[in-house]
């Protein structure tokens, strides 16, 4: 079953509900734009996170037109920890 919202940050609606996010990574020389679409699926007790990353130098992800090199991530977890409360 698809999980709306962040399995580990509860409040923060997943890529399932929001779709793909673009920010700009200000951290790595030289500047990288970023898209992103991260989701996650429980399945008695297990739970998969998908994340779905492009990454450009300066804001050459700016525009999806030139997207390349997709880079995609899975997590399995079989008994996930609770999610996180502060």
């Amino acid at each position: 079953m698809p999980v709306p919202e962040d399995y580990f940050n509860p409040g923060l609606q997943s890529s399932i509900v929001r779709g793909w996010d673009y920010y700009e990574d200000h951290a790595t020389k030289p500047r990288t734009s970023v898209w992103i679409w991260q989701a996650d699926w429980r399945r008695k007790g297990e739970l998969v996170t998908y994340r779905l990353e492009y990454r450009c130098p300066d804001n050459g992800c700016a525009s999806t037109s030139e997207l390349r090199g997709l880079r995609i991530v899975a997590i399995f977890a079989a008994k996930p920890a609770k999610t996180y409360h502060p």
